[in-house]
């Protein structure tokens, strides 16, 4: 049907880049209450190379959700690039609020954070969250690795985008260097803009943003800019 009951969304409280405050939500969502998705894109360093990406849904009546395919971390583990190409981590997808992926990433660990809003069809959006939720649930009974080269955070979104498009959208380099697979996103027409990319790039950069806002600023709804 149109509605998903979502358990163990996280909801941590970071108060360093490493330490937090365990969190975590349960929710009902209809799908056809879902109006808009955004692509974010967190570079790992200042150079063209490694990034983070992952895809944010806004509801009506203000809710959100993020989902970000990364390796499922077992007690003592951290991500190595190798050890992703070699098999070594399994994949999942977290499902959580903004406040918790964006925020370790724009006001704890200090990186870049762009924020692009996608064009298109309301349908299209629907059956993307779909496909995600769906994969999400997948996972849990049907186990993938994780690997650095194929099957990572932007190969994800890749494989969940194209299956609702007739032009399918080719990462080349970019899915395993996606820090400007922003380009791919405009040239396909997909990022919502009348600005150049660079423009662009400099207008939807967020982290600047989010480490300004007061404490009790409405996160998600702060972080938004407007259509330009």
């Amino acid at each position: 049907g149109e509605t998903v009951y979502i358990d163990n969304i996280r909801n941590n409280t970071w108060t360093t880049d490493t330490d937090y405050i365990p969190g975590f939500l349960s929710g009902t969502y209809n799908i056809q209450d879902v109006e808009k998705v955004h692509y974010v894109i967190t570079p790992f360093s200042d150079s063209d190379g490694p990034a983070h990406t992952m895809l944010t849904f806004t509801f009506s009546g203000g809710r959100h959700l993020a989902i970000s395919a990364e390796i499922r971390k077992e007690r003592g583990e951290s991500f190595d690039a190798l050890g992703g190409i070699l098999n070594q981590y399994e994949l999942l997808y977290v499902i959580a609020t903004e406040e918790d992926v964006i925020k370790l990433r724009t006001n704890h660990r200090k990186n870049e954070v762009y924020m692009y809003p996608i064009n298109t069809p309301k349908e299209n959006i629907e059956l993307l969250l779909r496909s995600m939720l769906m994969k999400t649930d997948k996972l849990t009974r049907e186990p993938e690795f994780y690997n650095t080269l194929w099957n990572n955070c932007t190969t994800s979104i890749l494989a969940h985008a194209n299956a609702l498009r007739k032009e399918k959208l080719d990462g080349g380099k970019y899915v395993i260097l996606p820090s400007h697979s922003d380009e791919i996103v405009y040239a396909a027409g997909l990022i919502d803009t009348k600005l150049s990319l660079p423009e662009a790039r400099a207008y939807y950069r967020i982290d600047e943003l989010a480490r300004s806002l007061p404490v009790d600023a409405d996160f998600s709804e702060s972080i938004r800019k407007e259509i330009r």
